[in-house]
C-alpha cells in the first residue's frame, strides 16, 4: 500500500473528510485530494503531523509496506 492509499484509509476510518483532514494540517482540501490520488507528496512536517495525528509511526506512512498492529487496524487492512 501506498501512501496515498493510507492517507485516505486513515482518514476514512477517522470519520473525517479531506476539507476537515486539511483544516487539522493547515492545508487545502485540494492538497489532501492530491496526496490521495498520489499527484503530490505531503511535505516531512505534514507527514508528521499525520503521524501524531492518526498514532501511527512515520515509518508507516512512508514505507510501501510497513508490518504493524494497532488495536484498531490489522495488517491485512493494509496489504
Amino acid at each position: 500500500m501506498i501512501l496515498g492509499e493510507k492517507i485516505t484509509e486513515l482518514r476514512k476510518r477517522s470519520g473525517l473528510s479531506q476539507e476537515q483532514l486539511g483544516d487539522r494540517l493547515g492545508v487545502s482540501r485540494q492538497a489532501v485530494s492530491k496526496w490521495e490520488m498520489s499527484q503530490a507528496m505531503p511535505d516531512l512536517g505534514r507527514i508528521l503531523a499525520m503521524s501524531e495525528f492518526f498514532e501511527v509511526p512515520a515509518d508507516f506512512l512512508l514505507k510501501d509496506i510497513y508490518m504493524i498492529s494497532l488495536p484498531w487496524m490489522e495488517i491485512r487492512d493494509f496489504l
